[in-house]
């Protein structure tokens, strides 16, 4: 993986390093470490806003998405409103928030930031409420709910030492994981009381995290064993957890997908030889394994709507990274943007989808520019 974002929390979790620690990623990299507990999304090149208008025809279109004074552009999440929510660096080399609305871009630091990093697919809701979490300067990260007025708040769990707020659901309701003094990862549900529900997928887990939340409160996610390898569950809002593994896994990540309104989640896994597969998760506890072609480097599934339909990418053995989307009857159309480049680690990597269809994520150009993109029906 070419991008993201530094999420010290989650290095924190393998090694027990100090915030702000960082690994380099490349497309050849599995996604333990390439999706892992630490994810660089290395922001290179940027530009104005461009593109084309949002426009439903014949053919899907296409509007390229940059902050003025980008240097390199990342949208996560997409509501139902079309608002998209993201992360650019400027100049300097430091990452703000962005909102995307009909075109128009509103960038946002919480007060004290020198980091801000927004949520996971599920981090904006249909209100245009955006979570996501923030860089200090003592070096302590925080969790942050930044309401569509612009007013933002400080979220942290009791005796938090790091706070990563990755999802929100419409009714203000917020999943994530914190860190209490030691290297262990702790998933939590904040209420729209403020009070916060905390807990592990299981006794002894290095990490759990929420990445999906639902309209009452159930919840979907990952934790990570003693060894490192990934496991999927899902948590009842009354407290109720449980586990699973698509079968024959070595490993299963619950990627920062949505957890639909019918309980279904998406994500991939890897095999016994070291390949990665996507999957759906339906509320009914069935497992479906997929590929996006027949001759894929790895299918990476991102997220699911609603609707059922599914987003992500996969990697060709050229390691050019193509987009797809996967209809509910398993139809699945593969894409990539028209100004996306062709060498290896170039390309097009979807990462959230609305109701609607639409989905976002970025492109590398193949001048090496990394760009923010939404395809629209």
């Amino acid at each position: 993986m070419r991008h993201t974002r530094n999420i010290p929390g989650k290095c924190q979790a393998s090694a027990g390093l100090v915030l702000g620690c960082a690994l380099t990623l490349s497309m050849s990299a599995s996604p333990v470490a390439a999706k892992g507990y630490s994810q660089i999304y290395d922001f290179r090149g940027g530009a104005g806003i461009a593109g084309s208008a949002l426009s439903a025809g014949a053919k899907p279109a296409y509007t390229t998405i940059d902050p003025p004074g980008s240097t390199g552009t990342t949208p996560y999440g997409i509501n139902d409103q079309g608002e998209i929510a993201g992360n650019y660096l400027d100049g300097s080399g430091v990452s703000h928030g962005f909102v995307w609305d009909k075109g128009t871009i509103t960038s946002f630091d919480p007060p004290g930031s020198v980091n801000t990093q927004v949520g996971d697919s599920g981090c904006i809701n249909d209100k245009g409420v955006i979570v996501g979490y923030y860089g200090d300067s003592s070096g302590i990260w925080h969790g942050y709910l930044r309401a569509a007025d612009g007013t933002i708040t400080t979220l942290d769990p009791p005796g938090s030492t790091g706070t990563y707020a990755y999802a929100i659901n419409d009714k203000g309701m917020v999943g994530g994981v914190y860190y209490a003094g030691t290297d262990a990862g702790h998933g939590f549900v904040r209420g729209r009381d403020g009070t916060f529900a905390t807990f592990d997928a299981v006794n002894g887990s290095i990490f759990t995290g929420v990445p999906g939340i639902d309209k009452q409160g159930n919840v979907g996610g990952e934790y990570y064993t003693g060894d490192g390898l990934r496991h999927g569950f899902e948590r009842t809002f009354g407290g109720t957890i449980t586990l699973f593994d698509v079968k024959g896994s070595l490993q299963t990540k619950d990627t920062d997908s949505h957890l639909t309104s019918k309980g279904a989640l998406t994500g991939y896994y890897e095999d016994g030889s070291g390949d990665w597969h996507g999957y759906v998760r339906e509320g009914n506890e069935k497992i479906t394994t997929f590929d996006a072609r027949g001759d894929t480097n790895g299918t990476y599934a991102e997220d699911i709507n609603d609707t059922g339909a599914i987003t992500g990418w996969y990697a060709k053995s050229n390691n050019v990274p193509l987009g797809f989307v996967r209809a509910a009857n398993g139809k699945i159309t593969t894409f990539r943007d028209p100004d996306a480049g062709k060498l290896a680690g170039q390309g097009t990597e979807p990462y959230g989808i609305n109701s609607a269809g639409w989905i976002e994520g970025n492109f590398e150009d193949s001048n090496g520019v990394i760009h923010g993109f939404l395809r629209t029906p």
